[in-house]
Formats: C-alpha cells, structure tokens, sequence
C-alpha cells in the first residue's frame, strides 16, 4: 500500500492555532501610534490642552489605545474565528494576549521612560489592561454563542464601554461641570481608567479605585456565563 493510501486512511489533524496573526500586526501598529500621540501630544492636540501636559502622557495614551483595540476588536475578531470549539477558542485567546503583552513591553519601558513612570505604574497598568482583557474575553464568547442576537449585542457594548462612555464623562464635565458627580463614569470607563491609572509615580501598585479593577472581570464573568447558557439552549431539542 503506498504512503498517499495510508495518508488517506487516516484522519486529517487539526491545525495547531496559531497566537501570531494578523491581528497582532494591528495591535502593534496601534500601540506605536498611541506611544507616538502620547509622547508628542502637542501635534494632535490644541495648545491650551497640552499646557499642563508635563511629562508627556506616553503610559497612558498607550495603555487607554490597547484598552479600546481589545474592547472593540477582539469580539469581531472573534467573527472570524467561529468553528473552533469554545474552550479551544478561550485558550488561543488567553495565549494570544500574554504574547502580544510580551510584544508590548519594549513599549512599556520606552512610554514609562517618557511619562516618567516608574515599573510600579507600568504594573498598575497594565494589571488594569489585564482586567479589561478579562471583560473584551468574556465578550468574545457571546460571538460563540450560535445566537445571531448575541454577536451584534456585544459589539455594541463594546462600543458603548469603549467610545460611549468617554465621550459621555467629556460631555458632562465641560458642559455641567460635574468632575465629581461623574467621578464613577470616569473610573467605570475602560478608557479614561487606564488613562489615570497610568499616572505616573503614584504609590500603589495595584489599580484604583478596587471596584474599577474587579468591574471588568465581573463583566466577563456573566458574559462568558450567559454565552454558555446560550448554546446550551440552542443545542437542546425543541
């Protein structure tokens, strides 16, 4: 019997997932022009917003970009890769976004250099970074849901946490001056949290405030459950 008959006889493997894809590419792309709007910020913004500006906020801009990219992308990413089964899916994206913080991290010291941060801030950052991970994460799984309601419902809410919410804290403040009423929306936001918790040399190391930081985990939390309780109600019989 020849090898192509024996190649046949058997069952085709399936191929390894791979964490490098294009999509790393863009995340890349993104972080270097946030680090570069962040370090030159009078190019983008006008002169009596950058007067205050000193240092620059490199850290922050940087780690407020990879926030909003994995908010918004990461579900329709997700689009792309359905076939796969869930916990497969769940594994390749934990791995995919350890690799691209690994890829991050010459961006991290050049942006903490810049901010003058120091590696405290960068922890503080990019623990916060991690629990937005943990929320877009639980997003994704409602693309795998196998209910078409569930794919649109998450990528607006992705947009509603990743550009709604900043926009509305920018409104309220310049148009009600309410910088303390809206303190909650401003720490609630993906955005403008990771913006701030970036803050160079601030003494803790861990995210503040303690709610903001388990808010996106949680979010993840019930997303993931009740994307799990979706396909079970789509697998069972009628």
């Amino acid at each position: 019997m020849s090898a192509t008959t024996e190649q046949r006889g058997q069952p085709a493997a399936r191929p390894r997932p791979q964490l490098w894809r294009p999509a790393g590419v863009v995340f890349l792309v993104v972080s270097l022009a946030a680090l570069a709007a962040g370090a030159f910020p009078e190019l983008f913004l006008p002169p009596h917003l950058t007067a205050g500006l000193n240092p620059p906020p490199a850290l922050g801009v940087l780690l407020a970009a990879q926030a909003a990219f994995l908010l918004i992308f990461w579900p329709l990413l997700a689009g792309l890769r359905q076939g796969r089964p869930w916990a497969s899916h769940a594994a390749a994206t934990v791995g995919e976004y350890l690799l691209w913080l690994a890829v991050s991290a010459p961006l991290y010291l050049v942006a903490a250099w810049l901010a003058d941060a120091t590696a405290a801030d960068v922890v503080r950052g990019v623990l916060y970074l991690s629990a937005v991970a943990a929320g877009a994460w639980g997003l994704t799984s409602w693309v795998h849901a196998e209910r078409p309601v569930m794919t649109p419902a998450a990528v607006l809410l992705a947009l509603l946490a990743a550009a709604g919410a900043p926009v509305a804290c920018y409104l309220l403040i310049e148009l009600t001056d309410a910088a303390q009423s809206v303190a909650w929306l401003r720490h609630a936001a993906p955005l403008t949290c990771a913006f701030t918790n970036a803050a160079p040399r601030v003494e803790t190391w861990h995210p503040q405030p303690l709610w903001a930081w388990g808010l996106w985990p949680a979010v993840g939390l019930l997303a993931a459950c009740a994307a799990l309780l979706g396909r079970s109600h789509a697998e069972s019989p009628p």
